[in-house]
């Protein structure tokens, strides 16, 4: 076991410094940094300031030496500085993560607990009026596009019935009004997802040969069902679970525009749309750890969910 957890965090480490370097030289290579540094556009500047520039800024060096000062910098916290503002990237980051953090967060637990549950029972229950209703609300929270349902949820709870407030993350850390809505949208596609591939594992978990035996030796139906079955049904459901946890905290563009919710997603793209260098760097490299650590952390669960990983390790 220790061996498996050692070789899933040096592989880890070597995925965040792979992933730093390729982001570092793209957003290099895609534009002249030394014109977006020298605003606007380098026009006026004479070019012995854009040779002081260069090597104040150490533009003038290999594209490898320039990488390996800024992680030095990034390992000790230092993004860089925003072009637009001249704003340090971690502040602007910190600014924004809380709110992806909340909206992640709620969005995660809100699909969780209404699509596992809901794919179990569908396995359970094959062929009835549960199984079809499951299967009707996940093709249902699949098809439905996010920017329309949340257009639909504000017209209705937001200006014809005035019971949830209709835009921003609200004060403080945890406003719940604010929170339900985008909440929702977000997450009721990820709670279909949930349905279908919960149901899928559920029903090849019931049709093993162990978990006849274990009916066989006088375990109780619900037991078999919630002990046995569904364990060994997790694997897909963790797998995904990971992905779409890292994919609410990085956020969705979509909600966060119709709610004007300030988080990273919005930040990102207002980075790009601005030529911002660094903080398009930096917002990536953000994003590129959060899912780094949420693959880690699940590879670990795999440990307690299944015993088999844990005799392999």
């Amino acid at each position: 076991m220790h061996r498996y957890l050692i070789f899933r965090i040096i592989s880890s480490i070597i995925s965040v410094v792979g992933a730093s370097f390729i982001v570092f030289s793209v957003s290099v290579v895609s534009d002249d940094p030394l014109l977006l540094y020298a605003k606007p556009g380098g026009h006026g500047t004479t070019q012995e300031q854009l040779d002081a520039l260069s090597a104040k800024l150490g533009l003038d060096r290999p594209v490898v030496v320039q990488w390996a000062i800024w992680m030095g910098n990034a390992l000790s916290g230092d993004l860089g500085e925003s072009l637009l503002d001249e704003r340090p990237v971690t502040d602007k980051i910190s600014e924004r993560v809380g709110a992806s953090l909340k909206l992640g967060i709620a969005s995660w637990i809100f699909a969780s607990l209404l699509g596992i549950p809901l794919g179990v029972i569908a396995a359970v229950k094959r062929g009835s009026p549960w199984d079809y209703l499951a299967r009707g609300i996940a093709l249902f929270g699949t098809a439905i596009p996010n920017f329309w349902l949340g257009i639909m949820l504000i017209t209705v709870f937001s200006v014809q019935l005035q019971w949830l407030p209709v835009a921003t993350s609200g004060p403080g850390f945890l406003s719940i009004p604010h929170l339900i809505l985008p909440m929702v949208v977000l997450g009721t596609a990820t709670a279909a997802g949930y349905v279908r591939i919960t149901r899928s594992s559920m029903l090849e978990v019931l049709d093993s040969e162990f978990l006849r035996l274990a009916r066989a030796k006088g375990v109780t139906h619900q037991r078999a069902i919630w002990k046995h079955a569904l364990r060994n049904a997790l694997i897909p459901p963790l797998t995904i679970s990971s992905e779409l946890f890292a994919g609410f905290i990085t956020g969705s563009v979509l909600v966060e525009t119709v709610f004007a919710w300030p988080g990273l997603g919005r930040l990102a793209i207002d980075a790009v749309n601005n030529n911002d260098f660094a903080l398009v760097t930096g917002v990536t490299m953000f994003f590129v750890v959060i899912w780094v650590v949420t693959n880690l952390i699940t590879d670990i669960a795999y440990l307690w969910v299944d015993p088999r990983i844990r005799l392999a390790a």
